[in-house]
Order: C-alpha cells, then sequence, then structure tokens
C-alpha cells in the first residue's frame, strides 16, 4: 500500500513540475479560431525576394534573396513567433 502512494505522489509532482517547465502557448480559443499567439514583424528591404520558406519541427528557416545575388538565412522559432538567428551568404568571385 505504501509503494503504491509513493508512486502516485511521485506520478502527481511530475506531472505539476512538467506542466509548469513546459507551459502551453496557445489557448483552447485560439487554436479554435485559427489564431496564432504572437506577432512577429521580419522587415526586408525593396529589392529582396522571399526565395524559400522551409519548416523543420518548431523551427523554420526563411531564405532571402538581395539585389546583389547575395542571401539572407533568418531561423525562426514558430513556437514562441522569435527569431533565433540570421545567416548572411556572399558570393565571393576569384
Amino acid at each position: 500500500m505504501g509503494v503504491i502512494l509513493i508512486v502516485g505522489f511521485l506520478v502527481v509532482f511530475i506531472t505539476i513540475g512538467y506542466r509548469i517547465a513546459n507551459p502551453p502557448n496557445t489557448s483552447s480559443d485560439d487554436i479554435k479560431n485559427g489564431l496564432s499567439s504572437f506577432t512577429t514583424d521580419i522587415t526586408v528591404g525593396p529589392k529582396v525576394i522571399i526565395e524559400d520558406l522551409a519548416f523543420s519541427g518548431k523551427r523554420a528557416v526563411l531564405t532571402l534573396r538581395e539585389d546583389d545575388n547575395s542571401s539572407e538565412l533568418i531561423v525562426l522559432d514558430t513556437e514562441r513567433g522569435r527569431i533565433l538567428g540570421r545567416f548572411n551568404l556572399t558570393t565571393e568571385l576569384r
């Protein structure tokens, strides 16, 4: 009987700890209405072309090509709606 009580308390405390550490980022009303819980603005220049958008799990990579054929990769966190990093790719002519 004591073992069952201990295991039961452990399950309850582990579940509470997990839910505190990993809170849901959207409410059930947002999910029903198809609304996201964030808005993130990404500013690009007038001669920038959005070349690609690739998703992998909770991340997305946006590929932008500029007028001089250089590219920029923007890594996005799609769960929290923030920019994680930017990579500038340039072509070196020899």
